[in-house]
């Protein structure tokens, strides 16, 4: 009965051990993850920060060009000119906007994506490990 429960508490210390090195290793991927994750987020922050402070300028921009289209109209010799000029640079600014806006939307698709793939790979390795816990 000694020799029994001697083996006894010697696999129970085992498996202590093996849960231990378990959770430890759990730990550090969680830790990676998390990392990644951050990551992820922090660049699409990043991202999305730029665009919109790309937005806002290229807005500025328009809006100075609107004004400029108003004080050239006022210009009996050089209204037709003007406002030819303008549009055209109002719609390469509008089309800079649009292009700049749909870049954004994918970045953060991605990003999101991303983000998905690890929440699914973090729960895969959770279930993982829980089975080989178990």
């Amino acid at each position: 009965d000694e020799a029994i429960e001697a083996a006894n508490k010697e696999r129970a210390a085992q498996l202590s051990s093996q849960s231990h090195q378990h959770q430890a290793e759990l730990d550090r991927l969680r830790q990676e993850h998390a990392q990644e994750l951050q990551e992820s987020k922090n660049v699409a922050l990043g991202n999305k920060q730029t665009l919109q402070s790309t937005i806002v300028d290229l807005r500025t921009e328009l809006a100075d060009l609107q004004c400029q289209l108003a004080a050239s109209a006022q210009k009996a010799v050089d209204t037709q000119q003007a406002h030819t000029e303008q549009q055209l640079k109002r719609q390469q600014l509008e089309d800079e906007m649009d292009r700049l806006k749909s870049s954004f939307d994918a970045q953060l698709q991605d990003a999101e994506q991303n983000l998905a793939g690890l929440k699914r790979q973090l729960a895969d390795e959770r279930a993982e490990r829980t089975r080989r816990v178990v």
